[in-house]
């Protein structure tokens, strides 16, 4: 499936494209020709937060991204997804804190945001730089996360779930 070829066409799971600070897995003179997203299948919502000075250059300090998948029933997570931006060299996802919502029902998901949100700082490994301080970013990190989790989580529960 993989061709050594630059000419060819590949496919590079997300989890791999990002390799460090500013690189990615493309090789000089590739391009990106696109990014396949797969649709949610039952309701879904989802929040992006991102901190960045202002009048600034559009970096951010940190980002908080917070999808969530409700299963058939409509009470219940089916997936949930969380990523983090600008607290680590490449972003990256939180998949223990993902795994403290998936089954729940959106009520006990509300509860447990805490300790989600817990985890997902533990995901993130931020430097200090001119920009923001380490301890800052995780900060932002547990702040986003528990704004972007209660808006995507009381969405899901008032478009019909309980």
């Amino acid at each position: 499936m993989l061709d050594s070829s630059k000419s060819a066409e590949k496919k590079i799971p997300l989890a791999s494209f990002f390799t460090g600070p500013g690189e990615t897995a493309l090789e000089t003179g590739q391009i990106l020709k696109e990014i396949v997203i797969e649709l949610p299948r039952q309701r879904s919502a989802g929040c992006y937060l991102k901190l960045r000075r202002r009048k600034a250059v559009d970096v951010s300090l940190a980002g908080v991204a917070f999808q969530a998948e409700t299963g058939s029933d409509g009470k219940t997570l089916a997936k949930v997804g969380i990523a983090l931006g600008g607290v680590a060299p490449t972003p990256v996802r939180a998949p223990e804190a993902e795994a403290i919502l998936v089954g729940l029902t959106l009520d006990e998901a509300i509860t447990k945001v805490s300790d989600c949100a817990k985890i997902a700082v533990k995901a993130a490994s931020p430097i200090d730089d001119v920009r923001a301080t380490a301890s800052y970013r995780r900060t932002i990190v547990d702040v986003f996360l528990h704004q972007c989790a209660q808006k995507v989580l009381s969405t899901l529960k008032n478009s019909g779930g309980n």
